[in-house]
């Protein structure tokens, strides 16, 4: 990542926009009929910002996971799973993975079940690389059967096991 004094200085400006977005999505300001312009805008970029909590670069890829975060917290629990299922469908390593989990432990405490309506619906989908989510699903399970997982309100296994007759379809 770039240690110039102009990168070190586009970095505080970003977590200050950040950081005032956290304020307006937890705020009362929230409340006002017209919503946040900014994450209301981000509506036609969102695939965009999706890429890049791919990204490779720490910075670029943890920025729009927090500002993804914030997003779906401001849209509500339909768009929080949809960026779930992307992830769910897209991560190819463990790294992206990773990502997931995180984005899931940032919004799980405003979605209560989100798993299970996660995993109901990615099994529901005919679209997207269905290999991809048996394979995601598989690591996620075998990590949190293993005790090596991020902690999470609700499970992987749990949604798994409530969603068999779905998973059977799939195989």
């Amino acid at each position: 990542e770039d240690k110039t004094e102009l990168g070190r200085g586009c970095r505080m400006l970003y977590n200050s926009v950040l950081a005032a977005l956290f304020n307006q999505v937890h705020g009362a300001a929230r409340h006002r009929g017209e919503g946040i312009p900014v994450l209301n805008s981000l509506n036609k970029r969102m695939n965009e910002f999706l890429d890049m909590m791919h990204s490779e670069l720490e910075f670029v890829q943890s920025g729009a996971l927090n500002l993804m975060y914030l997003f779906s917290l401001h849209k509500g629990r339909s768009v929080s799973i949809e960026m779930l299922k992307y992830l769910l469908f897209t991560s190819t390593t463990d790294r992206q993975l990773g990502v997931l989990t995180n984005f899931l432990s940032k919004i799980e405490m405003f979605h209560f079940n989100v798993i299970n309506d996660l995993l109901s619906q990615c099994l529901r989908n005919r679209e997207g690389n269905q290999e991809q989510l048996l394979e995601n699903l598989a690591k996620l399970c075998a990590l949190e059967m293993e005790g090596r997982a991020r902690e999470h309100r609700t499970s992987f296994v749990k949604g798994v096991k409530a969603n068999q007759t779905l998973l059977a379809e799939k195989l």
